[in-house]
């Protein structure tokens, strides 16, 4: 991120959603995690973590569990992963089931952005 309001991370999403996120906030860098139940009809999104980091190359990581309940992870390193002790519940979307997906997104109209590089998404 480079600017205010410059955000990428990993989502589950279908009714619900929740999603990790490199966040730029105030000039600093945060991962967030957040989420929201009954999103297409009057669901508010709500920010459950905002953990303020250094650096500008994280690891996301979503672990499925029984019943679709899933968390995420975040690590700085690729090996050593925090788990952040929320787990939620996948639900379906109207047409098709839950779906896992990475994202960048910008708040603010302006020429001059931020940028997100992919390295990989693997499933396993």
């Amino acid at each position: 991120p480079k600017m205010d309001g410059d955000k990428t991370g990993l989502i589950i999403m279908g009714e619900d959603y929740a999603y990790l996120a490199c966040e730029f906030i105030d000039g600093k860098t945060f991962i967030t995690l957040n989420a929201c139940e009954n999103a297409r009809t009057e669901g508010k999104q709500q920010q459950i973590e905002k953990i303020e980091t250094n650096g500008n190359s994280f690891f996301f990581k979503v672990n499925i569990y029984n019943e679709a309940n899933y968390s995420f992870a975040y690590s700085t390193d690729g090996t050593n992963f925090i788990e952040l002790k929320n787990v939620f519940k996948a639900r379906a979307g109207r047409w098709i089931g839950a779906k896992v997906g990475i994202f960048a997104l910008k708040e603010n109209n302006t020429n001059d952005s931020g940028y997100t590089d992919f390295d990989w998404f693997i499933f396993e």
